[in-house]
């Protein structure tokens, strides 16, 4: 659920605020450009700042940290750690700071939170604030929440009433992807002190605080309230909003008006980050028989548009003959835009629901509807979950070699670790029930060190 992504903190530290001492008209521009988003014209200007002969040492080691920032924001961190490198910074006190960023922009996130974590303990370091939070948002991207939680505590002590606010923001949203609801309610801020900008936010976590609290029908008027009025939102919360709502339509005992809700929001969004997470919802709110006209389903079949390419040959209905574990000998590259991932995403959820429907006639559409999807979206993350839903429809109807076939090929090829442990666990229960204890044995063992939580558990 995180609303504050990692770089957008990381670059928290204003550059008017950091210009340090030197007058000239280059670095001013330089600096005027970084206030302005332009990271490349603020690298231009910096370099020319550099080549100023008459530059004093401190002024030189003010302009090469600014050089720095220019980089790391416009995505060149391996040049802003060469900068940060060389004799003219290596006694600044800032340079750490930067050095850290540099390092999370290559991806290595221990090393950066290794030098935050030094420089947080120091309460006169520059920009502990933002040194806290890029912290925190680094131990969370480690799978770290804990030292996340202890980095954001550290930082409120010091902090003004508006920004202790907002620290305690990301506090409430770690502590409720961790499910600890009544820790979440005692951070949340009071509404008063909360700033305007971090409003939207503190009303969605609200919301989210009511839903978890077995508070429903208090939440929705939350949710509401934020899609009525998007001004000032970030697109991610905004989204996540029209989530909460139908989430909490639902806890009210109303399936359809949740999912038709999402139907709503994504007629206008279909480029949502949420696909994933709202098609979920969909096919879990249908009814366990639905019918073959259900609206839901209905409604995602005007998403799914004619094939790009005519059919090569004829699909078989038959489930035996129907090519399930051949589907690699010819593939379709198509357009992987919005329109594409909506397309995919309707494939795959009305193809599951049509099988619940559970004619042959709907079944034959559905095997039909997982094969297009297969072979016009290879690489889509959907293409092995169709796969394995597929071999999970085999084993119900008694066609063990189709089904292992599958399996045993996203055993090894599945594109995450979690789907390589389902299709273990799934090969592990059909190998016990058939008799064979020792490869069960085996296959559970696999599906154990791929799954997490309770699932790993449960292998």
């Amino acid at each position: 659920m995180k609303l504050w992504p990692l770089f957008p903190v990381i670059l928290l530290a204003s550059p008017s605020a950091t210009a340090g001492p030197v007058e000239a008209s280059a670095p001013r521009k330089g600096d005027e450009a970084l206030a302005a988003g332009l990271w490349e014209v603020a690298e231009m200007h910096f370099r020319q700042s550099l080549a100023d002969p008459s530059l004093t040492p401190e002024a030189k080691s003010q302009v090469a940290l600014r050089l720095a920032e220019s980089l790391i924001r416009a995505g060149n961190p391996t040049e802003a750690l060469e900068i940060l490198g060389q004799s003219v910074v290596a006694k600044d006190p800032e340079t750490p700071f930067w050095k850290a960023l540099a390092l999370a922009g290559q991806n290595r996130f221990t090393e950066a939170a290794g030098i935050l974590s030094d420089r947080l303990a120091d309460h006169a370091t520059p920009y502990r604030t933002e040194t806290g939070l890029t912290l925190a948002s680094l131990q969370l991207a480690l799978d770290q929440p804990e030292a996340a939680l202890a980095s954001l505590t550290s930082l409120i002590p010091d902090a003004d009433a508006a920004v202790a606010a907002g620290i305690q923001l990301n506090q409430v949203e770690i502590l409720l992807d961790l499910k600890r609801v009544a820790e979440a309610r005692q951070a949340m801020p009071p509404a008063g002190k909360v700033t305007a900008r971090d409003r939207p936010r503190a009303v969605f976590l609200e919301s989210q605080l009511l839903l978890h609290e077995g508070r429903p029908a208090e939440a929705q008027a939350g949710f509401q309230e934020l899609i009525n009025d998007p001004q000032g939102q970030a697109l991610p919360l905004s989204h996540s909003a029209a989530l909460g709502l139908a989430d909490a339509i639902q806890a009210q005992g109303k399936p359809d008006e949740a999912a038709k809700s999402l139907l709503v929001f994504l007629q206008d969004h279909s480029d949502s980050a949420n696909l994933g997470a709202i098609f979920q919802r969909i096919l879990q709110w249908l009814p366990e028989k639905p019918t073959a006209t259900d609206p839901v389903l209905e409604r995602i079949a005007q998403w799914i548009t004619p094939p790009v390419l005519p059919a090569i040959s004829p699909i078989s209905s038959n489930p035996a003959t129907s090519g399930a574990v051949d589907i690699h000998d010819w593939r379709v590259h198509t357009d992987q835009g919005e329109q594409a991932a909506l397309l995919a995403f309707s494939l795959y959820t009305r193809a599951v629901g049509l099988h619940q429907v559970g004619t042959p006639e709907a079944r034959a559409e559905s095997r039909h509807l997982l094969f297009r999807l297969r072979v016009e979206y290879p690489e889509h993350a959907l293409t092995h979950r169709a796969l394995y839903q597929q071999a999970r429809w085999y084993l119900d109807e008694g066609l063990s070699d189709q089904a292992f076939a599958i399996l045993d090929m996203l055993r090894e090829n599945a594109g995450t670790p979690i789907l390589k442990g389902e299709a273990a666990f799934l090969r592990a229960k059909a190998a016990y029930a058939g008799g064979d204890p020792k490869q069960a044995g085996e296959l559970f063992d696999e599906a154990a060190l791929a799954l997490t939580g309770a699932e790993a558990k449960a292998a």
